[in-house]
């Protein structure tokens, strides 16, 4: 919980062997829940992310992870009825937590967008308060996810989104064929969005 909120944090994966782990072992304590959606990767992801939450779990024991009574362990067979879940569950195989990691497998690769639409559904069908999404490839600093979660937690913004292409720590190891279409994105987003 994070500050009388669960947090249920969307993390897109296609291709991340090497990095997904990282990321699930580095998530904050504070977040109750981890949707890893693999997109049909072809590396070993799928294994890596069943290994990492393997590890987190041993390491965060149930003193730490301190759920609302609201957000029991997902259960891929309650999904089953209605609503997001029924769309969750032709989209992708929700496999059963691991500690507070959520599998899910697509059925077929449906890019970045559709993997976050997926962790989305998952997080409303287990009625997540707040639901940031993280990359699987480990570029985001975790540590800045209260800035993220405190305009929304005040009541200040119903949406929050990080840029971190403002700052050049946080930009130079991206690759610049990456850097170019994230600014092309962010500005047609502020386009859309009236921004």
């Amino acid at each position: 919980m994070y500050r009388e909120h669960t947090i249920g944090v969307v993390i897109p994966a296609y291709n991340e062997k090497g990095f997904v782990g990282d990321v699930i072992r580095e998530m904050p304590e504070y977040v109750d829940r981890l949707y890893l959606v693999d997109d049909c990767s072809t590396d070993g992801t799928w294994d890596e992310i069943r290994e990492a939450a393997r590890e987190d779990a041993a390491r965060l024991d149930d003193a730490v992870l301190k759920y609302d009574e609201r957000l029991q362990p997902t259960d891929p067979k309650a999904m089953a009825d209605g609503g997001a879940a029924s769309v969750l569950d032709q989209r992708a195989v929700v496999h059963e937590s691991i500690g507070r990691v959520v599998p899910i497998q697509h059925r077929e690769n449906r890019g970045a967008g559709g993997a976050i639409k997926t962790g989305y559904l998952a997080a409303l069908a287990d009625e997540v308060d707040i639901v940031p999404t993280v990359d699987g490839d480990g570029q985001m600093d975790l540590s800045q996810l209260p800035k993220l979660l405190d305009p929304i937690v005040e009541d200040e913004a119903d949406y929050a989104k990080g840029n971190r292409l403002l700052y050049k720590e946080y930009r130079s190891d991206m690759p610049r064929f990456r850097f170019v279409g994230n600014a092309i994105l962010t500005f047609l987003t502020k386009i859309a969005s009236g921004y």
